[in-house]
């Protein structure tokens, strides 16, 4: 199991056109070039979690995570950009804040 401690939604955000991000390794000194999420900020069972009848969880953590964070991420990401690249006046409501 690899699950991420930066999630995967927020991490695709840094990606180019090109579906590319950069990486600068420090410890090699050398920039690399990432094409997938899959590997980047991650740890394997990382979100997995012992229940009391002794079994190991992999799903429960990632799946709330999943429900109150990364399932509305884009829509609100998407309206947070709308709002600060728009000219609106400073002290007066973002139109449709509401929604957020």
């Amino acid at each position: 199991m690899n699950h991420h401690y930066v999630s995967q939604v927020l991490s695709r955000k840094f990606f180019n056109k090109d579906n590319v991000a950069f990486l600068y390794n420090k410890t090699t000194h050398r920039i690399q070039k990432l094409r997938s999420t899959k590997s980047l900020f991650s740890v394997k069972y990382l979100n997995s979690k012992l229940t009391e009848d002794g079994n190991v969880d992999h799903s429960s953590i990632e799946d709330t995570l999943n429900r109150y964070f990364e399932t509305d991420f884009n829509k609100h990401y998407n309206r947070i950009v709308s709002a600060v690249s728009a000219d609106n006046i400073i002290g007066q409501p973002i139109p449709n804040s509401e929604d957020v």
